[in-house]
């Protein structure tokens, strides 16, 4: 039996929003279970929905997708995350890098052409987690 694989999606414009369910949602196996449009509310839908994936806006308003990251491995949730961010300065990559999504693109980048993304599309801005 097929399982579907639980996505919540938080960023602060709900267009982006809308774009991402389209994309993440052509995947028979893919459900957008959540959205947000601010930090703390992404952070309250993971805890009680627990998604396979979280795909999370670096800037958002009341906690920053960074902060997300943090409680859910301070939690030790299993919700992987992928970040999405406008932001292209090396010291936001770098401090992404540290709170270990499995993948951070940029939202200047050509959408990915399969979710869950495992390799950039052409042109696009992916830094996978170190390990």
């Amino acid at each position: 039996m097929k399982t579907d694989i639980r996505v919540l999606i938080a960023d602060d414009h709900p267009i982006v929003r809308q774009g991402l369910r389209q994309v993440i949602e052509a995947d028979p196996q893919l459900k957008v279970v959540a959205e947000a449009g601010d930090g703390q509310t992404a952070l309250e839908r993971i805890q009680t929905l627990q998604p396979e994936i979280a795909v999370l806006d670096i800037d958002m308003p009341e906690m920053d997708g960074f902060a997300i990251a943090r409680a859910l491995r301070e939690q030790e949730l299993n919700t992987a995350v992928i970040f999405l961010t406008i932001h292209r300065e090396e010291d936001f990559f770098n401090e992404a890098l540290d709170v270990g999504p499995k993948a951070t693109f940029s939202k200047t980048a050509p959408p990915p052409t399969s979710w869950p993304p495992s390799a950039p599309s052409p042109g696009a801005s992916i830094t996978p987690a170190r390990h």
